[in-house]
């Protein structure tokens, strides 16, 4: 049920890539940041690719490979993009930082992922990823205004009956908790900055509620 493209006795070994059509969020922008800004990772994190074993019995002979800090990176980009930053540029920790209003700074603390099948009585299969990050914010001159972790535990799109990329499955998820966690730290800069948050923006570009997928 789980793979129907891999045999039940064969491991199947599947690599996933960044999609910026993923990059979604029901949650609202709660106001609007003025300025310029960029996103500094560090090379370790940037490149950072993670291969790994789901942490649940069902599919757990199957690797799943995700470029996760081109993921988060792109993630940060797109959603203080939405904020109101003008034309967010994505830097290396090494080049100058002067020049920008804001400076975004995520680190990957941990990812994981499961085929959830016992929430379904065996009925079905729900995949989940666990993603924390910890964002930095500083100002131009250095001072750090925003300093937090951030998490998203069984984040999910819903459950399927059967399909050929449940690995896709996981990547959205985990594209849409990474660009969730950003549009959170977003609202959190706007409140602690006393950013303009009279007109509420979204920052959807899709649903994320349940659904049945069987594609």
């Amino acid at each position: 049920m789980l793979v129907a493209s891999c045999a039940a006795v064969t491991a199947c070994n599947h690599s996933v890539g960044l999609n910026t059509q993923y990059l979604q969020s029901e949650r609202a922008i709660e106001g609007t940041l003025d300025g310029s800004g960029a996103v500094a990772m560090s090379a370790f994190d940037r490149n950072r690719v993670i291969s790994s074993n789901p942490t649940s019995y069902t599919g757990s002979a199957n690797t799943l490979t995700a470029p996760v800090g081109l993921i988060v990176g792109e993630a940060a980009v797109a959603a203080f993009n939405s904020a109101g930053l003008s034309s967010v540029l994505s830097i290396s920790e090494d080049d100058s930082t002067a020049t920008y209003d804001y400076v975004i700074e995520p680190r990957i603390a941990s990812f994981s992922y499961k085929y959830d099948q016992l929430s379904n009585l065996g009925m079905a299969v729900t995949p989940k990823v666990d993603l924390v990050l910890h964002i930095r914010i500083r100002d131009s001159a250095g001072e750090i205004l925003l300093d937090s972790s951030y998490s998203r535990i069984d984040y999910h799109r819903g459950a399927y009956i059967a399909s050929f990329e449940p690995h896709e499955k996981v990547n959205m998820a985990l594209h849409e908790a990474a660009y969730d966690i950003m549009i959170e730290a977003a609202n959190d800069l706007v409140a602690s900055t006393g950013a303009n948050s009279a007109t509420p923006a979204s920052g959807a570009t899709g649903s994320s509620e349940d659904e049945d997928l069987t594609s």
